[in-house]
């Protein structure tokens, strides 16, 4: 999906040629201003902005209580560039999902049904090394979690600004 479009002037625009300013006023994503065009650059540089894209952060919701789902999906969409890609009510479904959705991140119950949290969790990390899993459980074991392999914990009674924290924490790239 393309930003929104949209166009600027300012004092530079002199020194940009009326196809580049037309390309950008077709092609050019909102917060691009002509002005970033530097004059006498190529078409190719003006359409490369119009394909940049905002890479939004995917992921996936696996808890066997539908409240939980609800509330973790509605507190994804408060974050602009988080996007809850899909939920799984069991460890199974969950490694499906991952299978078919490629998700960032997997935040994953202990406690489900079919296959429980820490499975779930083993498998995920074999078929998908890169993708984060954090733990979203009533249960606090958050040394268990790090042996499966998982990226962090979050105790189902912490605050929501807690899970949003160690969501980031894991994406950080440090």
């Amino acid at each position: 999906m393309l930003l929104g479009f949209g166009i600027t002037s300012g004092p530079r625009c002199t020194r940009t040629s009326s196809r580049q300013i037309a390309l950008a006023t077709v092609f050019r994503p909102r917060g691009y201003s002509v002005n970033s065009i530097p004059a006498g650059v190529s078409v190719e540089y003006t359409r490369s902005l119009a394909e940049t894209r905002i890479v939004r952060l995917r992921i996936l919701v696996a808890d066997d209580n539908e409240v939980v789902r609800l509330g973790v999906r509605t507190l994804l969409r408060s974050k602009r560039d988080w996007e809850a890609c899909g939920d799984a009510t069991n460890g199974r479904e969950a490694i499906s999902k991952v299978w078919e959705l490629s998700p960032d991140v997997v935040i994953l119950d202990l406690s489900m049904p079919v296959m429980n949290g820490f499975e779930a969790a083993v498998e995920i990390r074999r078929i998908a090394p890169s993708i984060k899993i954090v733990f979203l459980s009533v249960h606090d074991v958050p040394a268990t979690a790090r042996e499966v392999g998982a990226d962090a914990f979050v105790s189902k009674t912490s605050s929501a600004e807690e899970l949003v924290a160690t969501i980031e924490r894991v994406i950080s790239p440090s």
